[in-house]
């Protein structure tokens, strides 16, 4: 018998409809598992906690500690493994900060979420617990992952640090390189051989304990994606930003018009001492174009290769620790969030 923490945090999949209104529920969050006891069998010891009860639409960085807390008190016992119940809207950020910040933890950790509260035949967030819970006992590897079940009706395993945001109108999530980790079919895990990260890679993972660091939120890391007519004086620092993340085009490039307040934006940045980091970008050997090397020039920190979300959650994790230099954690691939170069 697998012994099986889960950690419910509201959203979708513990949610519930009334007149057309989709809320979370305190009484139903724990509703997954009574139905997975119900169709699977008491095969698997649940031990059920519920830190958080929040549409994850209304989630805030600073929600993360409750969740923190729960499976480092867990880790003091002895479970086979946890699983995460969360909102779909805000799935990939604390799927990749999670996936991050326990990139030493020696069991496995499955997130999970529904496209639709599971009373709808169109849920699929029973399918998730259940892959949840068969990648668990099949012990494939520690470290954090994301389950879900995806339009073709394959239960997708992801890299979490890997993982974008949902698409608007599908509901389903694509991974940053192209591929995700694998799939849960009839209780068993199946390796994507088009994966770049194997199993041994993920298994060869250092789990060093000493690497922990202790995440408590209060500087703010502002994020700002760029767009046809963007202009940055519309934004604004406050005494809580530490840290700006600029998502560029996918040529690692942005405006540096007058018009576009660019120039004058990181000018003020760096003046109130807080850096500027851009993403996007592929390599330092590489070839870039004029607009990127005046941005760098001006003082934007790079990030290579790394997603939007990925980043975004990295540094909300470097400007939350007291442990490592923000610039440290940065630079260091924590859980196969950096990708290795790829040239076309």
């Amino acid at each position: 018998m697998s012994k099986i923490l889960v950690i419910l945090t509201g959203g979708t999949i513990g949610s519930c409809v009334e007149e057309n209104v989709i809320s979370a529920k305190a009484e139903r969050s724990a509703e997954i598992v009574k139905r997975y006891q119900a169709s699977y069998g008491m095969a698997e010891d649940f031990t059920v906690v519920q830190p958080l009860n929040e549409l994850s639409e209304n989630l805030h960085p600073s929600n993360w500690e409750a969740i923190i807390k729960e499976m480092d008190l867990a880790l003091d016992k002895d479970y086979d493994g946890i699983i995460i119940t969360h909102g779909s809207d805000t799935l990939a950020y604390t799927s990749a900060f999670l996936a991050m910040y326990y990139s030493w933890i020696d069991i496995p950790v499955a997130i999970v979420a529904a496209n639709y509260p599971l009373e709808d035949e169109r849920s699929n967030g029973m399918s998730n617990f259940a892959g949840a819970v068969g990648f668990i006992k099949e012990k494939v590897a520690s470290g954090v992952f994301t389950v879900y079940r995806n339009h073709n009706n394959e239960v997708d395993v992801f890299l979490p640090s890997r993982m974008l945001s949902s698409d608007p109108y599908f509901d389903q999530y694509p991974s940053f390189d192209g591929e995700v980790f694998g799939k849960m079919e009839g209780g068993r895990f199946i390796w994507n051989e088009k994966c770049p990260v194997t199993i041994d890679m993920v298994k060869q993972h250092p789990k060093n304990k000493e690497r922990r660091m202790h995440f408590h939120y209060e500087n703010e890391v502002l994020a700002i994606q760029t767009y046809l007519g963007i202009n940055f004086r519309n934004y604004q620092l406050t005494e809580k930003t530490k840290a700006v993340f600029i998502s560029l085009y996918h040529s690692a490039t942005g405006p540096i018009t007058e018009v576009s307040g660019m120039y004058s934006f990181i000018e003020s940045c760096e003046k109130a001492g807080v850096h500027v980091y851009g993403a996007s970008l592929k390599s330092e050997d590489m070839c870039h174009y004029q607009t990127t090397d005046a941005m760098l020039k001006k003082g934007m920190r790079p990030m290579y290769n790394i997603s939007g979300v990925a980043a975004y959650a990295k540094l909300v994790l470097a400007y939350n620790q007291n442990e490592v230099k923000p610039e440290e954690i940065i630079k260091h691939n924590l859980f196969f969030e950096i990708l290795e170069l790829f040239r076309k």
